[in-house]
């Protein structure tokens, strides 16, 4: 895919309000091929001192944009997830982090519910 395709990729996913979703095992496959993936939990602090996957920082979903810009570049790969799969904040935080700019949000399919189901560690 040629950075023409994947700019009207984004440009469309913009416009559709969709973001991308990922699931816990290519999430993990990236980390483990050491791709820099900048990891977003949009959980309440006592949430996130539970256990959380190792590099995440922990985000309120009310100040996910504003932590993210003092923080990230626009261009950088971010994955944002919640602590559970039926919770929408990490969905809407995404979704706020690609309308301010971000063009490589993804969403962890699931939350940190699927990724400990699926046998990859937390850390505390």
């Amino acid at each position: 895919m040629n950075t023409h395709d994947r700019l009207s990729k984004v440009r469309l996913r913009d416009l559709s309000g969709n973001v991308a979703a990922i699931s816990p095992a290519e999430l993990n496959r990236k980390l483990e091929n050491g791709e820099i993936v900048k990891l977003i939990e949009v959980s309440e602090p006592d949430e996130f001192r539970q256990g959380h996957i190792n590099g995440s920082i922990n985000v309120h979903l009310g100040s996910a944009v504003l932590v993210a810009a003092s923080l990230y570049r626009p261009y950088e790969q971010l994955a944002v997830y919640a602590p559970k799969a039926s919770s929408i904040a990490g969905q809407a935080a995404a979704r706020e982090l690609q309308k301010s700019g971000f063009q490589n949000v993804l969403v962890l399919t699931g939350g940190k519910e699927a990724w400990r189901k699926n046998g990859f560690l937390l850390v505390d």
